[in-house]
């Protein structure tokens, strides 16, 4: 399990360095056409399309990321008084909704993308890619995210178990 651990660790955390990056174009992108548009009167038609795409990239590969970093939405008001095994049995009680909503994203965000690969579905906007591009986004983001949650089910398993993690 250690290996597998840090493999999801790895490519998790170079999945934070994508989005990160992917921000920083998203943000020259806005501000070129802001500059296009107010000082020369001369948008550019592909910018909000290209900024739209990305934004949806950085929620989808920092959700892993996220969820490694425990910075994932909980009820905080309940959940931070609990004990720490205590913690971990909500985390076990909830496990099956978070991995149903994985599956989901990825099953439904395959066949999304396979269907507009299948029938050349392009974007319509400025900068008309492929759909299936961006749709991919749904079943990978689904992916880093489960893969991540099997690895905070066997910690939260081990917690209410009473067993330390090595290293940990």
């Amino acid at each position: 399990m250690k290996t597998f651990e840090r493999i999801i660790s790895k490519i998790n955390d170079a999945m934070m360095w994508v989005a990160g990056t992917l921000t920083i174009l998203m943000g020259l992108a806005i501000t070129y056409d802001i500059i296009m548009r107010t000082l020369f009167k001369a948008p550019a038609i592909w910018a909000f399309e290209f900024s739209n795409y990305l934004c949806a990239a950085v929620a989808f590969l920092a959700g892993g990321y996220t969820l490694k970093g425990n910075r994932h939405v909980n009820v905080d008001v309940l959940y931070r008084h609990f004990a720490p095994r205590n913690k971990a049995l909500a985390n076990l009680s909830t496990s099956f909704l978070f991995f149903l909503v994985c599956g989901v994203l990825m099953a439904m965000g395959s066949i999304t993308a396979f269907e507009s690969f299948q029938s050349k579905a392009t974007s319509g906007g400025g900068w008309d890619i492929p759909l299936f591009l961006p749709q991919l986004l749904v079943p990978v983001g689904g992916l880093l995210l489960g893969l991540q949650g099997v690895i905070r089910w066997a910690q939260d398993w081990q917690a209410v178990r009473g067993k330390k993690q090595e290293g940990g």
